[in-house]
């Protein structure tokens, strides 16, 4: 899977249409290269601590009794974030291409997942199904506002949208109290807490103590959230999108009038 470098040139552009144009030469030099340091690390275990010759660790690492359309069959029904680095190095072995056209559709589902919100969703910790609906909701409100261009305006939103979220699990901490992690007895910090036997008991905080707590940590994330927004609109502000509102042809230097909104 390793390419010589005869044209610096060529380095630069993406690799051949039967790899697709997805994929670069430095991502394929990049896979090749993990997957020799794996095999180099592996023989060097084999040899290590079964006292392996060199010659009997390369033939205990292609010892497998799975065929070669089963590998491929696995490889090609493996969820994206299921697929390893020993799988790639397996079918490799016979069929290159297989390997980067699967690594497309990894990089594919990646970018499905970070556009979606799924992968944000999972920062913020929204498991449940109603956690999740909800976060996408405040998120896909944002979307609609600010209509974000590129990765980075992107990455704003989902700076706010995560912000935003836990600002309100804070303030529904303050509201609610969750009862599990406070202890109701007023506690001295200094005090050594250990029950009748002597065992010992997790620190536990006061409900004084975790109402300040959630005050201070909803302020927080409020303050993560502004600076979020003065970055969007600072960066909206600094590069401008003009917005042509004139749907007919443009004419330059004759009599048409063109108006632009400097956003």
């Amino acid at each position: 899977m390793s390419k010589d470098h005869t044209n610096p040139e060529e380095d630069r552009k993406p690799a051949s249409k039967e790899i697709g144009e997805s994929t670069h030469v430095g991502e394929i030099e990049d896979i090749a290269h993990r997957l020799y340091v794996r095999r180099a690390r592996y023989l060097a275990f084999a040899e290590r601590e079964f006292q392996f010759s060199k010659e009997e660790a390369i033939s205990a690492a292609g010892r497998d009794s799975v065929s070669n359309e089963t590998r491929l069959a696995r490889l090609s029904d493996s969820p994206p974030q299921n697929v390893s680095w020993r799988q790639f190095d397996r079918i490799a072995e016979f069929d290159s291409s297989a390997v980067l056209e699967k690594w497309r559709s990894i990089k594919d589902a990646a970018r499905d997942q970070l556009d979606s919100g799924q992968r944000i969703c999972d920062v913020v910790g929204a498991e449940r199904p109603w956690e999740r609906a909800q976060f996408l909701a405040v998120r896909q409100s944002m979307i609609e506002e600010w209509n974000p261009i590129g990765g980075i305006e992107l990455s704003l939103i989902d700076q706010m949208a995560v912000s935003y979220t836990c600002w309100m699990n804070w303030l529904d901490d303050f509201h609610y109290l969750q009862r599990a992690e406070v202890d109701r007895r007023e506690v001295d910090e200094k005090d050594e807490l250990s029950n009748w036997n002597g065992s010992y008991v997790t620190p536990r905080i006061s409900e004084t103590a975790y109402v300040e707590r959630s005050l201070k940590m909803a302020d927080r994330f409020q303050r993560m959230f502004m600076r979020s927004l003065r970055a969007l609109r600072d960066l909206r502000r600094y590069t401008g999108r003009i917005t042509i509102k004139n749907e007919g042809p443009l004419t330059v230097g004759g009599n048409q009038q063109v108006n632009y909104d400097d956003s």
